[in-house]
């Protein structure tokens, strides 16, 4: 397959249909979510779903107390969000919490994460990779990704505080761009140590990033608003992460192609 021939990218892209098939099909058989039955008023059909989720039936005693804790979750909630205006958001007891969380939303994107994941092939060619092999590159960028989750879900997330985890984590990613920046300086020669240590750079942010902000943004904003603003606070915080992924998708090759030095 050569260079232009444009199979290269047709055939990625229909692989990808593959599992939305399987996802569309697959989505027959799986149930509305109970708790957003019941918040809509459909109480009846929550517990339906919740029996089925659950592989039981609607009268067994498990369901009926997990479906009545659902009910009682909701109505406290709905009790506690009753009324919520604009003007009491940016009262200081909660604007500090929403700023907190704004900002953990921005900086998520902003710090280099996505930038390396959409134009992953790019950047790795700036440093001296081929077309095959900044492909290969950027895709072991993500493995390291998806391998890093897990593990410090199953065990650091809850073993750290959280401030500790995001300190720690933001300042090795600060070392490891600082240092690739530094090696990115000068003209790179492909496969020169020079260029192997950028790319290393690269993985151990990522490293860094799954240890840190990556997770850990999510599980902040669910947890630092009170029940009364958090409906506001997390879609508002998902809006402005959305937003930004926006803004850096088209921020970033304008800024590769502005580069001087080594790029």
């Amino acid at each position: 397959m050569g260079a232009t021939d444009p199979n290269q990218w047709r055939i990625p892209l229909g692989c990808q249909a593959i599992p939305g098939g399987l996802l569309f099909f697959g989505l027959f058989f799986v149930s509305d979510s109970p708790r957003w039955l019941a918040e809509s008023g459909r109480r009846d059909e929550a517990l339906t779903a919740l029996a089925y989720l659950r592989g039981s039936s609607e009268s067994d005693e498990a369901i009926l107390l997990e479906m009545s804790e659902i009910n009682k979750q909701l109505d406290e909630i709905a009790a506690l969000s009753q009324g919520l205006t604009f003007k009491e958001v940016c009262q200081p007891g909660n604007r500090w919490r929403f700023l907190s969380a704004y900002c953990m939303a921005f900086f998520l994107i902003f710090t280099g994460h996505n930038s390396i994941l959409y134009y992953g092939p790019t950047i790795f060619a700036t440093i001296g990779y081929k077309s095959s092999g900044s492909l290969l590159a950027s895709g072991l960028f993500g493995v390291i990704k998806v391998i890093c989750m897990p593990i410090f879900m199953c065990f650091f997330v809850d073993r750290f505080s959280r401030r500790t985890l995001l300190q720690a984590g933001n300042f090795f990613r600060m070392v490891c761009l600082c240092a690739f920046a530094g090696l990115t300086s000068k003209h790179i020669v492909a496969g020169s140590t020079q260029a192997q240590a950028a790319a290393a750079m690269l993985y151990m942010f990522i490293v860094f990033y799954s240890f840190s902000i990556g997770p850990l943004a999510w599980i902040y904003i669910a947890e630092i608003f009170p029940t009364r603003t958090r409906a506001w606070g997390i879609s508002s915080s998902i809006a402005l992460t959305w937003l930004s992924n926006y803004a850096i998708s088209k921020i970033t090759p304008i800024a590769i192609s502005s580069i001087g030095g080594g790029s």
